[in-house]
């Protein structure tokens, strides 16, 4: 499944990450990181708990409408509020940090990410390309808190949860068509 999903650049300005999850996925994550991704996955929800995972996607979501809505306002009209980030919101955020699991997401956005490049490049041999040392590299072009913000779009595409806040655009619809 092919997913745009919005980050922040690390210079601060709002960004696109392109993200295909298919079969080998789990595969070049565990060739790149030595580790099996759904035990991270599985040892993460162990954590958080799967009802704050769906906490964090509804997060995700008003974040998002509320973004929409900003883009149809007039700039006379923006008086839209940011949503208010509540005690447990920041709970379930800590706790992700805290579970020493924040960087499995970075590193699944980042498989996920190199594949959908190597994908539209029709590059064959970008497994080759997947190292620790690419990956650092990568990190240094994005925020790094904007991975736990979005945690929950990065994992429900790997694990196929059509539920996500974000709708595909006819370029998604088509490279996943390939």
């Amino acid at each position: 499944m092919y997913k745009r999903i919005s980050v922040t650049l690390a210079s601060g300005n709002p960004g696109v990450m392109k993200c295909l999850s298919n079969g080998a996925t789990a595969i070049r994550y565990s060739q790149t990181f030595k580790a099996d991704l759904l035990t991270e996955i599985s040892d993460l929800l162990s954590v958080i708990g799967t009802e704050n995972l769906l906490k964090m996607q509804e997060m995700e979501k008003k974040k998002k409408l509320l973004e929409e809505q900003k883009k149809n306002e007039t700039e006379e009209e923006n008086e839209t509020e940011e949503p208010e980030v509540t005690k447990e919101d920041m709970e379930i955020l800590i706790s992700i940090l805290s579970s020493k699991k924040f960087g499995m997401v970075s590193q699944l956005a980042y498989v996920m990410n190199r594949q959908a490049e190597a994908k539209e490049e029709n590059d064959a041999n970008y497994a080759s390309k997947l190292s620790i040392e690419d990956y650092i590299e990568w990190m240094e072009d994005w925020d790094s808190m904007s991975f736990l913000q979005g945690a929950t779009e990065f994992i429900n595409l790997y694990i196929g949860n059509k539920a996500g806040s974000s709708t595909p655009k006819k370029e998604d619809a088509q490279l996943n068509a390939r």
